[in-house]
């Protein structure tokens, strides 16, 4: 249904460490759930341009940061990032700064 799926998002949002890095295709019934670090806060949009039958659509989004009520978002983003940097390591060889990275996240949200 989806191809080429990207993330975009005003100047004030600066996404970083997303997972997955790169965004599957979508098919009907699918859901894709990002998760990454960010610098600054409140309500932005976040836009996800698309390309569905052959033309370029895309798809806008509002998104509010820094909500308490979402504490489970940050130990949800860890064990990802975990997830994808020990992949790395199984893939390419363990480096000291992938192992450091896994050790961190994984000490500091459980």
């Amino acid at each position: 249904m989806l191809t080429n799926v990207r993330l975009s998002s005003a100047a004030t949002f600066a996404p970083v460490k997303l997972s997955p890095a790169q965004l599957p295709d979508l098919f009907k019934g699918d859901q894709l759930v990002v998760t990454g670090r960010y610098t600054g806060s409140g309500e932005v949009e976040a836009n996800s341009p698309a390309f569905a039958n052959g033309r370029e659509q895309t798809f806008n989004y509002k998104v509010k940061f820094n909500d308490s009520s979402n504490d489970y978002v940050a130990r949800l983003w860890a064990t990802r990032r975990v997830g994808f940097l020990l992949d790395e390591i199984r893939i390419h060889g363990e480096t000291n700064e992938l192992r450091d990275e896994a050790t961190d996240l994984a000490r500091r949200f459980g």
